[in-house]
């Protein structure tokens, strides 16, 4: 009976917790208006689109529609092999900021700090990465 009652309390802690999990957090937004990845950062979105031989990113108001204000910002590519680099982020026609993917190597994840409306928003972003890309040493 004791073994019931324990399981039976343990299933109600797993239930209990389930809407307070990232993966549940993360759904409430809804999709990225770009086709990208997007995260939350304060009362805004920060928005990453993985193109040929460049990252895009958009910052996005509370309801995912991107801002048309200015903004600046850098991101930092940390490598499999511990070392880590910085570019810049450069404005484009459309309100995007973009950066080349690094040549040389592939990124395990990168760090967007991004300036706006007096704002300093910094995301992290994970980087999926193929079989192919991995054996061909970096991405395109």
């Amino acid at each position: 009976m004791r073994k019931i009652k324990s399981i039976g309390m343990a299933l109600v802690v797993a239930i209990a917790t389930l809407p307070v999990s990232p993966v549940m957090a993360q759904s409430g937004h809804g999709s990225a208006p770009h086709g990208g990845k997007m995260i939350d950062v304060d009362n805004y979105h920060i928005e990453m689109v993985k193109g040929n031989n460049m990252l895009t990113f958009y910052v996005l108001d509370a309801n995912a529609k991107t801002l048309n204000k200015p903004a600046t910002g850098s991101v930092e590519f940390a490598f499999e092999n511990g070392t880590k680099s910085n570019s810049n982020l450069k404005a484009d026609k459309n309100g995007a900021l973009q950066v080349a993917l690094p040549k040389n190597a592939i990124h395990t994840n990168c760090t967007v700090t991004i300036k706006v409306d007096g704002k300093k928003l910094t995301g992290k972003f994970k980087n999926e990465v193929s079989a192919a890309e991995k054996a061909h040493g970096h991405q395109h």
